[in-house]
């Protein structure tokens, strides 16, 4: 309490030296050289004819963001589970079903392709995205305007039918049409096994940026490398019962600043 006493004292002790730096120097008064006291700092801007480049110095908040770190396969940290059980406070619910988030294939819903069975945590014997009329395979997920991701793990499972991923992209975007690719698996064998997790890092450079939308894509047959098309003699599909997400996920308020839930 005592060094509070002091602070007025203080305050009139450097109001008084820039007087006196005022009245000796040439023509530059501390106004122009940007000197104030601010609380308890010593704030030393720029000139006052440049406002544009004082707020060059201002100091920015990082963004908050709630940092989601992979575990262990079919862990409770990644963000599909955030979702589905807002943050912790309440038992899992598939957030594609309440609409947490949205999750999507390239192939129309049927008896052997439920995009939402991604996101629901329960082991689906048989589920696959086809080709689009373009050629195209792809699984996708949307976080929800106001969430975004740097990502820098992920989580997939196999389905029981046997037709594992060889050759996919995890691929990024912040408009749902103009995507990044974040990684590229070309002959990966890492799945072999019906219901089998596997867990790949991203590089550094791609965890960096935030994103919305995430898709495992797959380009046509003519995309592929002859390899590559020689493994799908049955025809190519991507069969997954899972997909998780790790990294720093932000919210952005209404008012337009970030925040972490």
């Amino acid at each position: 309490m005592g060094s509070m006493s002091h602070l007025p004292m203080v305050a009139e002790l450097v109001e008084e030296a820039l007087k006196g730096w005022s009245n000796s120097s040439s023509g530059e008064s501390a106004e122009a050289l940007g000197l104030a006291v601010e609380g308890k700092r010593h704030v030393c801007g720029t000139a006052s004819h440049d406002a544009a480049a004082l707020m060059r110095f201002q100091r920015r908040m990082s963004p908050s963001c709630v940092q989601l770190t992979y575990m262990f396969d079919g862990d409770h940290h990644g963000v599909v589970y955030y979702l589905g059980s807002k943050n912790g406070q309440q038992a899992f619910v598939n957030p594609a079903l309440s609409g947490q988030m949205q999750v999507t294939a390239s192939s129309p819903r049927c008896r052997f392709t439920d995009a939402k069975a991604l996101t629901s945590r329960n082991f689906v014997r048989v589920n696959k995205a086809c080709p689009n009329r373009d050629g195209f395979i792809w699984w996708q997920a949307d976080l929800g305007a106001q969430h975004s991701l740097a990502c820098n793990y992920y989580t997939l499972r196999a389905d029981a039918s046997g037709n594992c991923l060889h050759d996919w992209e995890l691929q990024g975007s912040q408009d749902g049409t103009t995507w990044n690719m974040l990684r590229a698996h070309s002959n990966d064998q890492t799945l072999k096994m019906a219901g089998q997790y596997a867990s790949w890092p991203i590089p550094k450079r791609a965890a960096c940026i935030a994103f919305r939308f995430f898709r495992l894509y797959q380009g046509s047959s003519a995309d592929l490398a002859e390899p590559a098309r020689l493994r799908h003699p049955q025809g190519r599909q991507m069969s997954l019962t899972y997909l998780e997400l790790y990294g720093c996920f932000s919210i952005e308020s209404p008012e337009g600043q970030t925040s972490a839930e």
